[in-house]
């Protein structure tokens, strides 16, 4: 093989090497330190079910057991989502990509109330919040955090079931 055919093969395979090694190559952006400021000025109420503070890694809190289950009767409790006709318990979420990162939805126990027939239902009342979403993009090495709204579940109640009404009937 001619010398000089092998190096313009090797000068074209370093140019490919480093081509695709730069283009995986992506640059670092880091979390803004400002957006616990950015978030409260979106806010106007502070939400219990929405943590701003700093927060532990959930790997490293231990969560205790929670009974999701649908008791079969009524409970004597001070706690209200115990004692409701709709229990429910308080699920963590944890999501780096928002701030803030950790919440906490209600998630109902039961699908049918407690201590009633069988016409009325445990539904989620929810509420709608701002929180500001990680974007793909950085300027200045920091992502950018754009805002957006999201409903998050606060509680669940009990009401009647909807009857199906026929559209047949001109009543």
């Amino acid at each position: 093989m001619n010398y000089k055919v092998f190096i313009q093969y090797l000068g074209c395979f370093y140019s490919i090497i480093m081509c695709v090694s730069s283009a995986s190559h992506r640059t670092h952006c880091k979390t803004p330190t400002n957006l616990k400021a950015r978030h409260k000025n979106l806010s106007r109420f502070r939400n219990k079910f929405i943590y701003t503070d700093k927060i532990a890694p959930l790997t490293t809190t231990p969560h205790p057991k929670l009974d999701t289950t649908c008791p079969t009767s009524y409970v004597n409790s001070s706690v209200l989502r115990k004692r409701s006709t709709c229990p429910w318990y308080l699920k963590s979420i944890y999501n780096k990509r928002v701030y803030p990162p950790l919440r906490t939805e209600v998630v109902c126990r039961c699908k049918d109330c407690l201590d009633t027939d069988k016409n009325y239902q445990c539904v989620t009342v929810s509420t709608k919040t701002v929180i500001l979403k990680r974007t793909r993009k950085c300027f200045n090495g920091f992502y950018i955090y754009k805002p957006s709204k999201i409903m998050i579940p606060v509680a669940c109640v009990c009401v009647r079931k909807i009857d199906r009404i026929s559209r047949k009937s001109k009543d």
